[in-house]
């Protein structure tokens, strides 16, 4: 990690604000403090000098912050001024408020508030679904990947970010409207990187997957080469007929590295010109640290994909979700509270705000206060 990870920390400032200064997102912005990856966009030289500038308006010391650093074992002790971060097991930080357990809204709560469920289950229709502006362009995009069934782009985003949500939504959209599109995903729910931990998703079951969806009926060949050459005739014809077909790949940060390098050649199956299948990995930020170019294994797909990050949620854009989700804001929070509510979250996942918004209304009960307020959201723990 870099020493200006530790800068920010120790003075209390919150990544969000550093990352609003430079115009980037915040798991850009993480990638640089844990792994010193710079984004692709910025221009290095100009990003140092705003770093080094914000730094110096803040009264922090500027020496050594592009300095590498061994990070800190998650179980070592934390001096008590420093915000309290975890570190997963893939080694990519979050902070606190993302390692908090879900919380449930009680029925003194619902009642209180005047609910009749809860307004955090997941949503069950596409109206229901809040978009941020991100979301919105990661929708566009795999629809538009769908639609053209061509090329590959990666969906990251933190645990909680929204990403299964926004495919969903796409996909109840292309199984309503897009007739056309065969939209094909292989079950993911034991899938692990290696067979030490779990099950590998190989080549071979993305193409059980294609000829489940296209032929269901048909027998699967015995050998790979004829069982490829089926799913290569399948999604042929099909191409004739009309069809578009796009494979979606979910917790793809758990994808084996010889599955990774198969996905090329996925890509590859053509009628003439004309490409066949397009991909979409949905994954954590691992999936953007395993499919950095520098890596060789995977360099071939890594080039010719295209990342969509989904970063946490605007100031406006979290007053906008809670909106829909509770119907109205105002009937849950005295004036500020929402604010402070952000200015408390590091990172305003939709899945964090839930969490964190649920704990409030439940605490407001215990308290017997009308609604929720500055003082009870800076009281939370």
């Amino acid at each position: 990690m870099l020493t200006l990870k530790t800068l920010l920390a120790g003075a209390g400032v919150a990544q969000r604000e550093l990352a609003e200064r430079l115009g980037w997102s915040r798991p850009s912005l993480n990638q640089l403090l844990v792994h010193g990856r710079w984004p692709k966009q910025a221009d290095r030289e100009d990003s140092k000098r705003a770093i080094l500038n914000y730094l110096a308006e803040r009264g922090l010391a500027t020496d050594g912050a592009f300095k590498k650093v061994a990070e800190a074992r998650c179980n070592a002790p934390q001096p008590s001024a420093t915000p309290v971060e975890g570190v997963t097991p893939a080694g990519i930080t979050e902070d606190s408020e993302m390692l908090r357990r879900k919380e449930q809204l009680t029925p003194a709560a619902r009642r209180h508030f005047g609910m009749t469920g809860d307004p955090f289950v997941d949503p069950q229709s596409i109206e229901a679904v809040y978009l941020s502006a991100a979301g919105r362009e990661a929708y566009d995009a795999i629809i538009g990947q769908a639609l053209a069934g061509v090329g590959l782009l990666a969906l990251i985003g933190e645990s909680g970010s929204g990403k299964t949500t926004v495919k969903d939504t796409a996909v109840a959209y292309l199984l309503a409207h897009e007739k056309h599109v065969s939209v094909m995903q292989p079950y993911v729910q034991g899938m692990e990187e290696t067979d030490t931990k779990g099950k590998t998703l190989k080549a071979g079951h993305i193409a059980e997957t294609i000829l489940r969806t296209l032929t269901p009926l048909a027998p699967l060949k015995s050998s790979p080469e004829a069982r490829f050459n089926q799913v290569h005739q399948a999604l042929r014809a099909s191409s004739r007929n009309g069809g578009r077909h796009v494979l979606i790949i979910e917790e793809a940060h758990c994808l084996p590295t010889p599955t990774l390098k198969h996905l090329k050649r996925f890509m590859e199956l053509k009628d003439g010109l004309k490409s066949l299948v397009g991909i979409v990995l949905i994954g954590q930020p691992e999936l953007a640290t395993r499919l950095d170019p520098k890596h060789e294994e995977v360099r071939e797909v890594s080039q010719r994909c295209v990342d969509v990050p989904l970063p946490a949620l605007a100031r406006p854009e979290m007053r906008a979700f809670l909106e829909q989700r509770l119907g109205s804001v105002d009937r849950v929070f005295e004036p500020g509270a929402v604010d402070a509510l952000f200015d408390r979250l590091t990172y305003a996942f939709p899945l964090a705000v839930q969490n964190w918004v649920a704990l409030a209304m439940n605490t407001a009960v215990r308290l017997t206060a009308p609604k929720v307020t500055v003082e009870i959201i800076k009281e939370l723990k």
